[in-house]
């Protein structure tokens, strides 16, 4: 699966931003963790936000599902997150393979 990053610019950070994706890359080893770039199509974004402000330009990256995180307490919002979509592609892959046979 992969997931895009979108940070903000960091002008008012409250929370150790690098830490939660840190943590979140350690729980999920076998995702693809990338900074979003406007080209590629994401399963999941991860939109950091620094404080409860969130001004970060998210409109231009494209993804399927986009998580806001504006401080520690959103940590368990993307990891549900994350399992929920896993899910949701092994019932994709189930359902195309039963298709085909």
């Amino acid at each position: 699966m992969k997931i895009g990053i979108k940070y903000c610019d960091g002008c008012n950070t409250f929370y150790d931003r690098k830490k939660v994706l840190d943590s979140l890359r350690k729980l999920f080893k076998e995702e693809i963790f990338e900074i979003a770039n406007e080209i590629e199509f994401y399963n999941i974004i991860l939109v950091f936000n620094g404080c409860k402000r969130s001004c970060t330009n998210y409109t231009s990256v494209k993804g399927d599902v986009k998580v806001f995180i504006n401080s520690y307490a959103d940590y368990s919002k993307a990891v549900d997150t994350i399992h929920i979509e896993k899910v949701n592609q092994l019932m994709k892959l189930n359902s195309m393979i039963l298709f085909w046979y």
